[in-house]
């Protein structure tokens, strides 16, 4: 909306009826005396009412004291009187689509477009109603034509920004608020929606920079509150989380969406019965809302109070089954309850969750969806974690038996450990571009393309192998006292989401360590020779030979057991058919299914899985106990 007053270029030599008073009250107008300067244009219009800009510069004061009615009717009049009145047709669209007349109100900016070209105000306005309409290509070709008049509009750049996130192109939408805030660096809306971006790069210390730096300058929005919540729940700041998510609840009168993030801090904080208690609380009042369902399953799931999640997630779907994210939840429930023919289904939802790790890729070729392979050459790319490539590596063998030609995906820690994968043709390293192919697949969907049940999971007893020469070399570095020889991992990942759940302290595999006729090796990566640091000779670190997994399964050949948390050295392992136990979690990983110290992918492994108290201490002595008695 125009506040500051028209002001129109005088050419003839006798002054309009009413003209003192009008510059009069444009004087008034722009010292700020709005009371004063209403009066001098109700004069002028009392001398002249067929003074167009008296009549606008009024409707834009007695706009701001509330009366919109009237203020409409005045920027109507002002181009009845004067059809060439660009600027009046502008405030006059802006109303109306403010009343929700926004086809009348495209009328109008496109009539003050027609009047003048350069107006760059309507052309905003008018590219903002495209983008509001899901109209992203119109709209950017409206800010395009803002900027090509005023290139230093934030307001352009930055919806710019907007509608290129909602056509999923973020790293221009990115670009798009950047160039906002080399004009403004306190612009809000850019640090803000900038800094959703980053949190969507995983760069999230950035993003609460910028979030923080945006409250700085207007601490009275909730939804950055709730934004920068959001954020600093993910890098595990969760006291802080909290205590701005109850100021977004505050500010936004208890918004549902902000009081069931605040749950969601709740629960990963390990708060998970208040969450609950929480999430009912709002479900009460709010039945139908889904998200709430979905994080309450999430909860529920945390508590392992299994099938009750499984409904929440259901409800969730059932209210809008068109959520991908409460599908997918769904879906990782019912695998861990052995569900696997509805879940697969279920949680191949997660390939369509926008901004999603998870999502599947787009090439040229297509997808395969089940067609004959025969012939054709299928490209398989990873999805999530090194344990999962391992785990669901298994499948190409049966792509082979289909008469394909597979290619796979792999990182460079994996290649030199897969060319001796039964039915792989072709390794392609990730981050660089893939040979030509008919198809294309994740190797996580390929369970369901297989319509895998726990009864036909492929399970042979060992689909890896080590190649003879680098077999023989740790042959030779591993010739021993002859005691028995025990290779532990107990740490993954620290950035994977369940780490503090799966993952142990140094400290906490002492007995295990200090067991006599035992030889005890780490397979631990990326702790810095921590284990020799703690334990000095009663351990051998190997970790310096591992440099990738090539070499760990070459050690692991030469072990009498492998000991591991839940992380991608247990696959690999499991997938040599070598002596392994897993240390799994109470909340266990979907795979590990419940109530069964075996593994229907891995026959040589053997689980050992915390009881209700979650404590790794009374694992570490059942496992001791286990050792002792193959000694």
């Amino acid at each position: 909306m125009t506040t500051e007053p028209n002001i129109p270029q005088t050419t003839s030599a006798t002054e309009p009826v009413g003209e003192a008073d009008f510059k009069t009250g444009v004087a008034h107008h722009l010292n700020g005396q709005l009371d004063a300067a209403a009066a001098a244009y109700s004069r002028a219009i009392a001398l002249n009412n067929q003074h167009p800009y008296a009549i606008h510069n009024l409707a834009t004061i007695i706009l701001g004291l509330g009366h919109r009615e009237r203020a409409i009717g005045l920027f109507q009049l002002a181009t009845v009187i004067k059809p060439d009145y660009s600027e009046a047709y502008v405030n006059w669209g802006l109303l109306l689509n403010q009343d929700g007349h926004s086809e009348v109100a495209i009328e109008k900016f496109e009539k003050a477009i027609e009047l003048d070209g350069n107006n760059s105000s309507a052309r905003l306005q008018l590219a903002d109603i495209h983008r509001v309409q899901q109209r992203y290509e119109l709209a950017l070709e409206g800010y395009r034509a803002v900027l090509a008049i005023t290139p230093q509009s934030i307001e352009a750049h930055n919806n710019m920004g907007i509608s290129y996130r909602r056509l999923d192109l973020d790293e221009k939408a990115f670009k798009c608020f950047e160039r906002a805030l080399a004009i403004n660096p306190e612009f809000v809306d850019a640090l803000v929606n900038s800094a959703n971006c980053l949190d969507e790069y995983d760069l999230q210390d950035e993003a609460i920079a910028r979030l923080q730096r945006a409250l700085e300058i207007n601490p009275n929005v909730a939804a950055i509150y709730n934004n920068l919540g959001i954020a600093l729940t993910k890098v595990g700041r969760y006291p802080e989380a909290l205590e701005v998510l109850e100021k977004a609840i505050t500010m936004s009168d208890g918004s549902v969406d902000v009081v069931s993030n605040f749950a969601n801090t709740l629960n990963k904080s390990g708060k998970t019965v208040e969450a609950v208690e929480t999430y009912n609380t709002l479900l009460s009042d709010n039945e139908d809302h889904y998200g709430a369902y979905n994080n309450l399953g999430n909860a529920l799931k945390d508590m392992a109070r299994y099938e009750e999640a499984r409904e929440m997630f259901r409800k969730s779907t059932q209210i809008n089954p068109e959520f991908a994210h409460a599908h997918a939840n769904l879906g990782y429930v019912q695998l861990l309850l052995g569900e696997f023919s509805e879940g697969w289904v279920e949680y191949g939802w997660r390939g369509i969750i926008k901004g999603s790790k998870l999502a599947r890729r787009t090439y040229n070729p297509p997808p395969w969806q089940g067609e004959k392979l025969a012939g054709k050459t299928i490209y398989v790319y990873p999805e999530q974690g090194l344990g999962d490539i391992v785990q669901f590596a298994r499948y190409a063998v049966m792509l082979k038996d289909l008469g394909a030609r597979v290619i796979m995906e792999v990182p460079l820690n994996l290649r030199d450990l897969f060319p001796q994968l039964p039915g792989i043709d072709g390794l392609n390293l990730k981050d660089t571009p893939p040979p030509p192919f008919d198809y294309h697949v994740s190797i996580m969907d390929l369970p369901e393309h297989f319509k895998t049940t726990l009864e036909t999971i492929p399970c042979p007893k060992r689909y890896l192998t080590v190649d003879a020469e680098r077999d023989n070399q740790w042959s030779e570095r591993m010739q021993g006292d002859g005691k028995f020889r025990v290779g532990i991992i107990w740490a993954g990942n620290p950035e994977h989401t369940n780490d503090r759940n799966r993952s142990l302290a140094l400290s906490q595999i002492r007995p295990l360590v200090e067991l006599q006729g035992v030889t005890v090796y780490s397979l631990q990566v990326g702790k810095d020779g921590e284990a020799h640091q703690m334990y000095g000779e009663k351990i051998i670190d190997l970790a310096p030979q591992l440099t990738n997994f090539a070499e760990t399964a070459g050690a692991m050949n030469h072990l009498d057991l492998i000991i591991s948390v839940d992380t991608s050295p247990l696959h690999v392992a499991g997938a040599l058919g070598r002596p392994v136990w897993g240390l799994i979690p109470y909340i266990p990983d979907w795979r590990w299914l419940l109530d069964r110290d075996d593994s229907p992918w891995y026959p040589s492994l053997q689980l050992f899985r915390q009881g209700e108290d979650r404590r790794w201490e009374p694992v570490i002595a059942r496992i001791v106990t286990a050792v002792k008695e193959k000694l």
